[in-house]
């Protein structure tokens, strides 16, 4: 019911279509940025850039909300959100955080959900 009711909030806030205006928006400020200095190292420097600006400035705060929305949701119809909250839990119990690559790993791949604890 969890996921049911997470996945409900993108859909009513249309997190998607705000998600893909901004990329093509920052994709042409980059491309605009690069001009033609399109060597390697800036084409490289340019997509890790753009990956870490969606990940953590677009997706994170529409996961945030939509784990915020789906305990609302399910509040709102007399379920118990102590369950998931308690599954999440001893999820992060067993797997653990996310392993850390330090700051390098923090921009080549960076998280684009809440934490789990």
């Amino acid at each position: 019911m969890v996921v049911v009711a997470h996945e409900m909030s993108h859909g009513l806030h249309d997190d998607a279509r705000a998600s893909i205006n901004k990329q093509l928006v920052l994709s042409g400020l980059l491309i605009e940025v690069l001009g033609e200095h399109t060597n390697a190292g800036s084409v490289i420097m340019a997509l890790v850039t753009y990956n870490y600006i969606v990940q953590r400035g677009f997706t994170l705060p529409h996961e945030v909300r939509a784990d915020e929305d789906s305990f609302r949701y399910i509040a709102s119809i007399g379920g118990n959100v102590r369950a998931p909250a308690a599954l999440w839990a001893r999820v992060a119990d067993k797997l653990g955080e996310r392993p850390s690559g330090g700051i390098l790993g923090e921009i080549l791949n960076p998280n684009n959900h809440p934490s789990t604890t």
